[in-house]
């Protein structure tokens, strides 16, 4: 897992514009990358279209429906 972030990091660095601010812009693999880790967790990403800012607030709630999706799991621990 350590190499993979190191692999990213040393990625977006060459990459992003502002790789070095503590929000680096991302407008192409952002928006892949959060579709990847839902499609991961099983979770549907908001249907905001390629034109529309995503910003964080469409993403509110994604913790509640994994956990109810997922409450079997959770009880377990």
């Amino acid at each position: 897992m350590v190499q993979e972030c190191d692999l990213l990091n040393a990625f977006l660095k060459r990459r992003c514009i502002n790789a070095s601010q503590a929000v680096p812009y991302m407008p192409f693999e952002g928006l892949t990358l959060m579709k990847q880790m839902l499609d991961e967790l099983g979770l549907e990403p908001p249907n905001l279209g390629v034109w529309r800012p995503h910003f964080p607030k469409a993403y509110k709630g994604i913790t509640e429906t994994w956990l109810a999706k997922n409450a079997e799991y959770t009880q377990r621990q």
